[in-house]
């Protein structure tokens, strides 16, 4: 979107071309113009987000605290790694043949230091240096606003940019280092239902914020009070309930005394003032990320992952701006008519926005400029009909609060009326609405309206009702998503894009739960790890530990500090912390001992580690795990799975014994050191063997995969012969969704030729035994070696479950290669692997 209109202004209405050759390649917009006096072509493109993000080299990503001392992250040296192979590619095809380098990021940090991404992959390919790239500064996707950007072009700030890069290997070495030391320590001892103790320089202090409250909610002690509310009635028989103008009163013999003068006087209520005041309350400010995502919280029961999420679903599609901003405040040519016209015949509000056009809105003064993008509003009406239940629930507010934006205030009068009773003095108030203004499209924000009655100073009401009343103080209640980000905004723990991810961490790690008022409730596993922070260094859970880890990259980001001295000092300080904290340990154990019971309670004898060679147990309890009581190692296991024993099978490459799972209709092999930390480069955690791409293992993908999997929606699976099958259970299953594939039953054994593939469609051949009593070949032959996707006999004996077929190449040429007169298809050919096949780690494709 913003590619398409920086093109679009710039080219000051000429006709622009979009080169991009699919819809889901990034658009790559050209047109002709001017530049430093010359005649240039202009190509403009985007990237989505960083293109490299910071990682450890492959030495420093073992995970176990007991083979790499966590310490040594500290001084480890950290990489910037390919996070979106296909941006890199895209941006240097685009790069070719160009002469000047100018970049439109966002106006913040984090997109200078995208710039300075995007500079190191552009620049060697245009064979050009810095004097060549220049940066705009814009703060909204208006032609005025990009035209003068234009204009007066800068060089990137590197500052700028080195300050994000501290904060990204502060974050890497600080989580790292005290996460992997905490799950080495606790993963395994205890029944908890969590499969990672983490800590992140963010994502601890946002925790800390709902435990706080939390603790204030355990430590509460309800303090009696007592109060008057006496009700009155006027001539007309209206009935008014006054408040006491001093509130609650905590001792009950001053109560008693007080309330006994009242009732003992006999006197009526007397109207001692009369005030009526006319006031506004001012229409909101432009819409940023962070109020998008309380209002989501509050109104639509969305969290803030999802909100955000769903926004940015809305900006692909074209029905709002971009959802990332800080800004509060419109450009001055922002042409906010134009977007009003386009909604004046909306179904829903059109005829909201039709009188509003008519008053001739005026842009809002309130609110900042920061710079980065403008405020979140719709780009094009859209009908309920064409959005998800989501998506219109975000549409609609982001719609709604644009037009309140650019209505007028909402203008109203408040009636306060005092009493006297006997030397006691009461009150009552209300709110009459004058104009409603912007609340007539916001109503969730209009004042609540109360009748009173007419009355005049002096004149009196006979008092009906008159007990005295007696209530506890409460507790506050746990913090709201709302709340929390508040908080997070004003202590500066994340930035508007990162808020929602902080929140989700805390959420899947189960460290909170949300209750149905979108409440954070912390567990006692998130109420353990934040005390145990405070008893050992309060500064590691504290919202100050990252208001002084920014305060320091903003030294950097001035030009006050370099990046390395603030690194080493932040890192130095924080390998002391380390150090102690590991010598403290004791202290956080003790608490989960008080709150946990011991793993040992819910184990079985299971497998035999591959280190130790002895025997290691299965810890039955969400989350399954296995542990050795010798090694004190963990190994998480595939969840909702049935873990059973494979019988005594080993994997060739580490020792430890196979172990086999099931869920639903498949199931497959797992080594547990593999699965958790899997011996090969690009591979994540959560390798099964059905994946492993180790050739001598019969478990492996080389010796299973039969060939690409039958449903439409899985891209990279491959159907695997499952090692479960058995007569009358023969089966494929797919290594990466849910589909099933049923293979002949009336077969005595099922292999795959993993050395012949089909000349037709590129499958692993199947060599298939099939019983003497009831084999579908000629002449009672039983063997068959036959492509079982291709052959004709075999084709139609599938059965597929939970995915669509997508399988073709029915050609009927070829002959099989069954001994004896068994019928088989695609003649196979021997091992010729495809030049395009993937790096070590991947699955590899054949020939088809």
């Amino acid at each position: 979107m913003i590619a398409k209109e920086v093109a679009h202004h710039l080219s000051r209405g000429q006709q622009v071309s979009n080169k991009s050759e699919t819809k889901n390649k990034m658009p790559v917009y050209t047109y002709e113009g001017q530049f430093h006096g010359q005649r240039a072509t202009f190509v403009v493109t985007s990237v989505a987000g960083h293109v490299f993000k910071t990682d450890f080299p492959s030495e420093f990503n073992c995970r176990d605290a007991s083979v790499l001392d966590p310490v040594r992250l500290f001084s480890a040296p950290v990489l910037k790694l390919e996070d979106k192979g296909a941006v890199v590619h895209h941006l240097k095809k685009a790069a070719r043949g160009a002469d000047y380098l100018v970049l439109w990021l966002d106006c913040d940090r984090e997109g200078e230091n995208i710039c300075f991404e995007v500079m190191s992959v552009v620049l060697p390919v245009m064979g050009k240096r810095l004097d060549s790239v220049y940066r705009a500064k814009f703060s909204a996707i208006t032609g005025p606003d990009l035209l003068k950007a234009m204009s007066c072009l800068i060089k990137p700030n590197e500052n700028e940019s080195k300050s994000v890069d501290a904060r990204q290997e502060l974050d890497l070495k600080l989580g790292a280092a005290f996460t992997r030391i905490q799950n080495h320590q606790f993963m395994g001892k205890f029944n908890v239902d969590s499969t990672l103790f983490s800590y992140g320089p963010c994502q601890t202090p946002t925790l800390y914020f709902c435990v706080k409250r939390h603790d204030q909610i355990q430590s509460f002690k309800p303090e009696p009070f007592w109060y008057m509310a006496p009700t009155v009635t006027t001539s007309s028989g209206t009935e008014l309930v006054l408040s006491w103008r001093r509130g609650r009163i905590f001792d009950q013999r001053v109560a008693s005394l007080l309330h006994r003068a009242v009732v003992d006087s006999r006197t009526p209520a007397v109207v001692e003032s009369v005030a009526q005041k006319q006031r506004k309350k001012q229409r909101p400010i432009p819409l940023n990320t962070v109020a998008l995502l309380k209002a989501c919280s509050q109104r639509l029961n969305m969290s803030p992952a999802s909100c955000l999420h769903v926004a940015e679903q809305l900006y692909i599609q074209g029905y709002m701006s971009y959802p990332r901003t800080e800004s509060t405040k419109y450009s001055p040519h922002f042409d906010y008519t134009a977007v009003l016209r386009d909604h004046a015949s909306h179904p829903t509000w059109g005829s909201y926005v039709s009188q509003l056009l008519q008053t001739n809105p005026k842009l809002p003064k309130r609110g900042v400029d920061v710079g980065d993008h403008p405020p979140i509003t719709p780009m094009r009406a859209a009908a309920p009909g064409a959005l998800s239940y989501d998506q219109w629930g975000v549409y609609d507010l982001v719609c709604r609060h644009f037009f309140a934006s650019l209505s007028e205030s909402c203008v109203y009068t408040k009636t306060d009326i005092q009493f006297r009773i006997a030397d006691e003095f009461f009150k009552t108030s209300a709110k009459q609405i004058v104009k409603p203004g912007y609340t007539a499209i916001l109503d969730r924000e209009a004042p609540t309206e109360k009748l009173l009655p007419r009355l005049e100073r002096g004149q009196t009401m006979a008092v009906t009702e008159n007990e005295l009343l007696s209530g506890e103080t409460s507790p506050p209640d746990h913090l709201t998503e709302s709340e929390l980000i508040s908080m997070m905004e004003t202590h500066g723990i994340g930035t508007d894009a990162s808020i929602p991810s902080h929140i989700n961490n805390i959420c899947e790690r189960k460290y909170v739960t949300v209750d149905s008022a979108r409440r954070l409730v912390p567990t006692p596993l998130g109420v353990t790890l934040v005390h145990g922070y405070l008893k050992i260094d309060p500064e590691l859970a504290l919202p100050t530990v990252r208001a002084s880890i920014e305060s320091q990259c903003a030294l950097i980001a001035q030009g006050l500090a370099d990046h390395e001295s603030v690194v080493r000092h932040v890192l130095a300080n924080f390998t002391e912390k380390y150090t102690y904290f590991v010598r403290k340990l004791p202290v956080m154990e003790e608490l989960f001992e008080g709150t946990f019971s011991p793993a040992a309670s819910a184990s079985i004898v299971f497998s035999k580690c591959g280190i130790c060679h002895r025997i290691m147990k299965l810890i039955q309890l969400r989350p399954q795990r296995l542990t050795c009581p010798t090694c004190k190692h963990t190994y998480n296991m595939p969840q909702n799975a049935v873990i059973a024993k494979s019988g005594g099978l080993t994997c060739p490459i580490d020792g430890f014994e196979l172990v086999l799972c099931r869920l639903g209709d498949r199931a497959f092999h797992i080594c547990p050191h593999c699965f958790n930390d899997p011996p090969f480069e690009n591979t994540a955690p959560g390798m099964a063997c059905n994946k492993c791409p180790n050739e001598s293992c019969r478990f492996s993908f080389h010796r299973t995969a039969v060939c690409k999997c039958a449903s439409d929606a899985c891209l990279d699976g491959w159907l695997c012969l499952d090692p479960s099958s058995s007569v009358k259970s023969w089966r494929m299953a797919c290594n990466s969704c849910n589909m099933v594939v049923k293979l002949p039953q009336n077969a005595h054994k099922i292999s795959v030729r993993s050395s012949v593939q089909c000349e037709d469609c590129g499958a692993n051949l199947l060599k298939i035994d099939f019983l003497k009593s009831s084999t579908p070949l000629e002449d009672g032959t039983t063997e068959l070696e036959a492509c079982v996707m291709c052959d004709p006999l075999l084709a139609p004996m599938l059965e597929y479950k939970l995915g669509r077929v997508k399988h073709v190449n029915l050609t009927s040429r070829g002959r099989g290669r069954g001994r004896g007169r068994g019928r088989g298809r695609g003649r196979g050919r021997r091992g010729r692997r495809d030049p395009d096949a993937g790096p070590r780690g991947d699955p590899v494709r054949f020939n088809g």
